[in-house]
């Protein structure tokens, strides 16, 4: 591999050059500075201080010319100051977190990465993991692809399993690079020494970033490329990574193990805010590297006006969103509507229960009338760390209130219903297409006039409506559960199980109860 490490220095050449007038930004909005002094460099920056001896980047930029490809400016730039060496030898950084748009180069940048690891650092066990396994698989591929056009590469394959699956590129001293979807199981058992995680903003619990991110524990040199565009509300691991790595870089510290590289129009509305000017050139600049090299205004343009307007603010200018849905952006928007922290039902109300696939947390929601005439739901318990004593509480609540309880009479719940009444409790059984009619008249409610319902903002019946999706049947619709991806939707079925009935119920024209939990 001489020919490889040889002349690392020399990065010019191995450079697109832009082929139209609107180029986008070779450098990013947000990125943690080297900890070497500025001064002169090789580097795309130009001013970074960065050489050689202290960015392992130079070296992949020397493996890319040896293969014959060309980089994007900003996938040079993120190689040299991504893989900055402390004094010691070791990486700065043992994430770095990239945030840029779609079709910038993203997949490429992954396979050189892992190829560069794989069969010239030849690390024991090079780990691609992503939400959608196809899409880890596609920089596999590519990596694949690159090591059988080289013949002396060629030589140094042992075997290609494409079993899909158990994808794995084996080399003959066997260092090895595998992939897998991002699940709970991604790495362990294994020790990883280098990771890539495309596709972040999808993970919505830490299991899989957990499982993976572990396994480079034994690791000193270990070193994680955690790739995406912008997250949405429920991006979990994303959103919490970026914020730990915005703190950092108002401390300014030179030993924060995360890099944060990040092309985004955030900010660049009005006033700093993120109300961004969808057609301003700027904003595409500022967020999409690749523009005017493998990107074209008229690409822009196509995408402008076929994307709903969340779809181009995540994945073209790198601006988070609540959701990649425009529905359910809209009836989270609506919801927001529907807070009052003083709202109290009086009179009869109606219980529902919700219990989550998994059976480890459930619900109690009530609906009831206002003295004003609203509607007023309501998350009164939430379990969270499985259902023990559950079926205790709504015994007590619906003997206090006198309430009906309503239920999935094929769901979980289900299992309530008969010591429910052995207990003497009433019981409204419903059915699917019950489910599906008081989902679709919910959320009508809500959009059409988020006034006339009323709630008190708890956290738990939020988070389920920022997350929740619709599952079709036919020309209707009810919540989609998403337990096993770490968010239920129990507290919005509790208090949907209850609206639904409640609906039903005849008025009396006086309340004389008041009910306040």
């Amino acid at each position: 591999m001489t020919a490889v490490e040889a002349e690392a220095d020399q990065v010019a050449p191995v450079l697109m050059q832009p082929t139209g007038d609107l180029v986008g930004s070779t450098l990013p909005r947000r990125w943690v500075r080297p900890a070497v002094p500025m001064g002169d460099s090789d580097c795309p920056c130009g001013v970074c201080g960065l050489t050689p001896e202290n960015s392992l980047g130079y070296a992949v930029i020397a493996f890319a010319r040896y293969l014959g490809l060309k980089l994007i400016p900003w996938q040079a730039f993120v190689l040299i100051h991504g893989m900055e060496l402390r004094p010691d030898g070791l990486p700065r950084f043992r994430l770095v977190l990239l945030i840029v748009s779609r079709q910038s180069g993203k997949t490429t940048l992954c396979a050189l990465l892992a190829a560069f690891w794989l069969f010239v650092e030849q690390v024991p066990l090079v780990w691609g993991v992503s939400a959608k396994l196809s899409t880890a698989k596609s920089a596999w591929e590519k990596a694949v692809k690159l090591a059988r056009s080289d013949p002396d590469l060629k030589q140094l394959i042992g075997s290609v399993q494409t079993k899909n699956g158990d994808e794995t590129l084996s080399l003959v001293n066997d260092c090895q690079y595998k992939i897998s979807a991002a699940n709970d199981d991604a790495g362990r058992g294994f020790t990883v020494h280098r990771l890539i995680m495309d596709e972040l903003r999808r993970q919505r619990s830490w299991s899989a970033y957990s499982a993976a991110y572990s396994a480079m524990r034994a690791v000193p040199d270990g070193q994680c490329w955690a790739i995406s565009n912008a997250g949405v509300a429920d991006s979990v691991v994303q959103n919490t990574l970026r914020e730990q790595a915005l703190a950092q870089l108002e401390r300014d510290q030179v030993d924060d193990p995360i890099g944060l590289f990040e092309w985004s129009a955030v900010g660049m509305g009005p006033d700093g805010g993120d109300d961004v000017d969808v057609a301003d050139r700027g904003a595409w600049k500022a967020s999409m590297p690749s523009l005017g090299y493998t990107i074209t205004e008229r690409t822009v343009l196509s995408d402008l006006s076929t994307d709903p307007e969340p779809v181009f603010l995540s994945e073209s200018l790198c601006i988070p969103v609540q959701s990649l849905d425009a529905w359910r952006t809209k009836f989270a928007g609506r919801w927001a509507g529907t807070v009052d922290p003083e709202s109290f039902a009086v009179g009869q109300v109606t219980i529902g229960v919700d219990i989550a696939r998994d059976r480890m947390s459930a619900s109690i929601g009530v609906c009831g009338d206002r003295e004003d005439g609203l509607t007023h739901l309501e998350d009164i318990e939430t379990f969270e760390d499985g259902i023990e004593g559950l079926q205790e509480r709504v015994i007590e609540i619906a003997k206090n209130q006198k309430a009906p309880v309503v239920l999935d009479a094929y769901g979980p719940a289900a299992a309530l219903v008969v010591p429910l009444q052995n207990a003497g409790v009433k019981i409204i059984g419903a059915s699917g297409n019950d489910i599906c009619a008081g989902c679709v008249a919910l959320a009508d409610a809500v959009l059409a006039n988020p006034q006339t319902v009323r709630t008190r903002g708890r956290p738990d019946l939020e988070k389920a409506v920022l997350n929740v999706e619709r599952l079709w049947r036919g020309d209707q619709f009810r919540w989609k559960r998403s337990d096993d991806e770490g968010v239920s939707v129990a507290p919005l079925y509790a208090v949907t199980l209850a609206y639904l009935h409640h609906r039903k119920i005849k008025k009396p024209k006086a309340r004389p109860r008041i009910w306040d939990f």
